[in-house]
């Protein structure tokens, strides 16, 4: 029988903790802080410093993680403690943990599957996150909002100052036939790209809580008559993308047109102060779908 915190404790926490040292370790941090930081005795963290970094990606791989979340979740883990947030450390660690372990044996063991199902760390703003999401996807036909990349919607319950104090999904809400249908789990820092439209458009304007992202609505003119709408790009590239965004976001819109680029599908980013205000703008933005 397949115990999961026994799969965690010998596979994955290790294999998190060798990774988050090294990069701890590479930010400036001694290894007396390390051992504070994390719990465990300076011997310990010299004993993962003496491992290169590249033979825990190479255990990472055999167990057939994907490397680059990988790197991504310890970046928010180091971010975390670098905010001295121990707090938001111990529920993001868990929820990490989690996610690392049943994408291991989800893959490996089919006994897993009802775990794999309905396994889920519990945090008020996790659930109250998961329920707006739930219900969007319940009583609105989001199924024709659905872009190429998938939809995914962040929340946070502060004026954020780093993806981890944003809420995500780790994967996306997808079209499965005539349906939406949610993958993945809530997560902080589970959406890099809109968690830092959120974090972005919340400098300009403090009380963005929640964004969106949606398929180009074509008819989006048409809701300037309720909304502060703006338009950005195309772009050539990534970073002229952000670049273009900010100055978007400086006047504060309540939706963004975004036309694409090279390598960007074109999308709509929703942005609001609460649920409440997400869910009236999908009512809008559904009824003008082409």
């Amino acid at each position: 029988m397949t115990i999961l915190h026994e799969v965690a404790a010998k596979k994955i926490v290790p294999l998190l903790r060798g990774v988050l040292v090294h990069e701890l370790y590479s930010r400036g941090f001694s290894q007396r802080k390390i051992a504070y930081l994390l719990g465990v005795t300076q011997p310990q963290v010299y004993k993962y410093l003496s491992k290169p970094i590249d033979e825990y990606y190479h255990k990472a791989l055999e167990l057939r993680l994907d490397t680059d979340r990988l790197k991504y979740y310890v970046k928010l883990l180091a971010d975390t403690l670098a905010q001295d947030s121990s707090e938001k450390y111990v529920l993001l660690v868990n929820s990490i943990v989690q996610e690392l372990t049943l994408a291991y044996l989800c893959r490996e063991h089919k006994e897993m599957r009802e775990l794999c199902r309905t396994g889920r760390i519990s945090d008020p703003y996790l659930e109250y996150y998961r329920e707006r999401v739930e219900r969007i996807v319940s009583r609105y036909r989001i199924e024709s909002l659905v872009p190429e990349v998938g939809i995914n919607i962040v929340y946070t319950p502060v004026k954020p100052r780093s993806p981890v104090d944003v809420i995500g999904l780790t994967g996306r809400i997808i079209k499965a036939g005539n349906r939406a249908l949610i993958v993945g789990e809530p997560m902080y820092g589970g959406s890099r790209h809109l968690s830092r439209v959120l974090i972005m458009a919340a400098k300009y304007n403090n009380r963005r809580r929640v964004a969106m992202n949606t398929a180009y609505v074509r008819r989006v003119e048409s809701l300037k008559r309720i909304y502060r709408v703006e338009y950005c790009g195309p772009h050539s590239s990534i970073n002229e993308f952000w670049e273009s965004l900010e100055k978007v976001l400086t006047r504060s819109p309540d939706i963004v047109a975004d036309l694409g680029g090279y390598g960007l599908e074109p999308v709509v980013y929703i942005l609001a102060n609460s649920f409440e205000d997400l869910e009236n703008a999908l009512k809008h933005i559904a009824s003008d779908r082409d």
